[in-house]
């Protein structure tokens, strides 16, 4: 975000222009939404870290968990509908760690929904999700 213009810059972290984010669940299908992305794909399927960064919190809303992950720099990525976490809470996690599980069996559809902020403020995921 720069403040002097008022826009969205394409920079994630500090490490240059465009996505740096890691898809986190392999999915047969996309949402997106001005500040969020939902990744539809099979139940029981592994969901994995976007980015490395440290757990800063672990809670549980409507019977799923969301994971909220502290990438540094003022950045910061959620992950909400997942059934199972691994990591606690001050955990530092690697790009591709394993978070947790999708709820369901691989004959159920399940959704998982990214989003991310800089310095408090939502921004469209969209940008900085590198392509499968």
């Amino acid at each position: 975000y720069d403040p002097a213009t008022a826009s969205e810059v394409a920079v994630f972290g500090g490490r240059g222009p465009g996505g740096v984010l890691s898809t986190p669940v392999t999915a047969t299908s996309t949402q997106s939404g001005p500040t969020w992305l939902n990744y539809f794909a099979t139940g029981g399927g592994e969901v994995r870290a976007p980015s490395s960064a440290q757990v800063i919190s672990v809670d549980q809303i409507g019977g799923f968990h969301s994971v909220l992950l502290d990438h540094g720099n003022g950045w910061q990525s959620s992950l909400f509908g997942l059934s199972g976490v691994l990591p606690a809470v001050g955990t530092t996690v690697a790009r591709g760690e394993l978070l947790g599980q999708l709820p369901g069996t691989p004959t159920d559809a399940a959704q998982l929904r990214l989003g991310i902020s800089y310095e408090g403020r939502a921004l469209d995921p969209r940008r900085y999700v590198l392509p499968n």
